[in-house]
């Protein structure tokens, strides 16, 4: 059986869903139980499960396939397929978390699972543009002096306090902060 980590597609009642974080418990002389955290891709909602590690959950297969963003409402994130045209949608409550990072018209890769999009494979790191900055304040000699911008996708960021309107930042999408400016 493969090893279950972070990120990893498994199917669990019959359902698929994304292992969004794994601990593993070894018990004495048996083989242990895992601890985890499950993100189901039809819903979004998460789900946190014990299990001894004999029986884990089955990984499936998923493809990749790079679709170009257009816009999210209410319900739905509508991507388009740039050989085809077609278009796609995911439910907003899986790609919630991702949204702050997506910008119209970029391409980003999807996950699919019997050729249906079920997530979004985010690059560990976005460049995005500041489109509000307060002026950084002088004489502010704190260890790590930051302010808050706002970036183009409407997300909320603490950054260094030479970052100034229309400059091109670096974020972690991970850790969700502020990795560098862009020349």
């Amino acid at each position: 059986m493969p090893q279950l980590k972070k990120g990893l597609f498994v199917l669990y009642k019959d359902k698929p869903h994304q292992i969004v974080d794994v601990s593993h418990h070894a018990m004495g002389r048996g083989r242990g139980i895992l601890n985890l955290k499950l993100k189901n891709l039809e819903n979004g909602s998460v789900l946190n499960l014990t299990v001894k590690s004999a029986e884990a959950p089955t990984p499936i297969e998923v493809n990749q396939r790079t679709y170009q963003y257009l816009y999210h409402d209410n319900q739905y994130a509508y991507f388009m397929d740039s050989e085809t045209y077609e278009q796609v949608q995911l439910d907003i409550k899986i790609v919630e978390d991702d949204l702050r990072f997506l910008k119209e018209g970029e391409e980003y890769q999807l996950y699919l699972y019997e050729g249906k999009p079920v997530a979004i494979n985010m690059p560990k790191v976005v460049t995005l543009k500041v489109i509000k900055a307060a002026p950084g304040v002088k004489g502010d000699s704190s260890a790590n002096p930051t302010k808050e911008v706002e970036l183009e996708t409407g997300l909320k960021l603490q950054v260094p306090l030479f970052i100034k309107e229309g400059d091109l930042i670096k974020v972690n999408t991970e850790r969700v902060e502020y990795v560098e400016r862009v020349q």
